[in-house]
C-alpha cells in the first residue's frame, strides 16, 4: 500500500504508469553482433580472394602442362610416322631381295641343266674326235722341230672348228655366259670370305649379270636362227 493508508496518486495526463526498461544490456549486445558481423566479413573476403588467387594457378599450371603435352604428342607422332616410313622402306627392300633371290635360283637351276647338258656334249665331242685330233696333233709336233708343243688353245679350236658364222658366234655367246658365270661365283666366294663389301658385290654381280643377259639373249636368238635353218644342235662343226 502506499504510506499513510492513503490511495496511489496518480499520473498527469500523457505520462506512463510504467517504468523505461534500461538500455545499458541491449547496448552492450549490440556491440559484440557487430564485431561478429565484421569477423564474418573479413573471413569471407580472405576465402574468396585465396580461391581466386588458387583458382587462376591451377589453370596457369594447367595450361604449361597441357601446351608441353601437346608438344610431346607431336613429337612421338612425328617418330611413329618416320617409324612407320622405315618400316615400309625395309618391307619393300625385303621383298626385292626375296624377289632377286627367287630370280638367281631360277637362273641356278637353269645354267646347272645347261652345265649338264655342256657336259655330256662335249663328252660325246671328245669321243668323236679324239683319234682325229690325236694323229693330227701328233703329225703337227713331230714336223715342228724345235719349236714349242701347239698350245691348249690352239688344239681346242682345232677340235671344235665351227662351220660357219652362225655357229662360231653361238659358240662365243655360250662361252662368255659361262665365264661371267665363273666370275660370279669367284665374287660369291670372295663375299663369303669377306674379300670383298656388299656394296662392291652388288655393283659388281649387277654389271655382270647385264652382260650375262645380253649373252644369253644373244645364244636364243642364234639358236632361233640355226633352229630356222634346220640344225637342231645349234652348232655345226668342220669334219674331222
Amino acid at each position: 500500500g502506499y504510506p499513510g493508508g492513503g490511495r496511489v496518486p496518480q499520473p498527469p495526463p500523457g505520462v506512463s504508469g510504467s517504468r523505461p526498461a534500461p538500455t545499458t544490456h541491449a547496448r552492450g549486445g549490440t556491440s559484440h553482433d557487430g564485431d561478429a558481423n565484421g569477423r564474418s566479413l573479413a573471413e569471407a573476403t580472405f576465402k574468396s580472394r585465396a580461391s581466386k588467387a588458387l583458382t587462376s594457378k591451377l589453370k596457369r599450371e594447367l595450361a604449361v602442362l597441357q601446351t608441353t603435352a601437346a608438344a610431346e604428342a607431336e613429337r612421338l607422332l612425328g617418330v611413329q610416322a618416320e617409324l612407320a616410313r622405315r618400316r615400309e622402306a625395309l618391307e619393300a627392300g625385303l621383298r626385292e631381295m626375296r624377289a632377286e633371290r627367287a630370280r638367281w635360283e631360277g637362273r641356278v637351276g637353269t645354267l646347272r641343266a645347261a652345265t649338264v647338258q655342256s657336259e655330256e656334249w662335249l663328252a660325246e665331242r671328245a669321243r668323236r674326235t679324239n683319234g682325229g685330233a690325236g694323229a693330227a696333233t701328233d703329225a703337227t709336233d713331230a714336223t715342228k722341230t724345235g719349236s714349242e708343243a701347239v698350245s691348249r688353245k690352239e688344239r681346242c679350236d682345232a677340235a671344235f672348228a665351227e662351220e660357219d658364222d652362225v655357229s662360231r658366234q653361238l659358240l662365243r655367246a655360250v662361252a662368255k655366259d659361262a665365264a661371267l658365270e665363273d666370275a660370279m661365283d669367284a665374287l660369291d666366294e670372295g663375299l663369303d670370305k669377306g674379300v670383298l663389301k656388299l656394296p662392291e658385290w652388288l655393283r659388281a654381280t649387277r654389271k655382270l649379270s647385264k652382260e650375262q643377259f645380253m649373252a644369253r639373249a644373244e645364244t636364243l636368238v642364234v639358236r632361233k636362227t640355226q633352229t630356222q635353218r634346220g640344225v637342231s644342235g645349234g652348232v655345226t662343226f668342220r669334219s674331222a
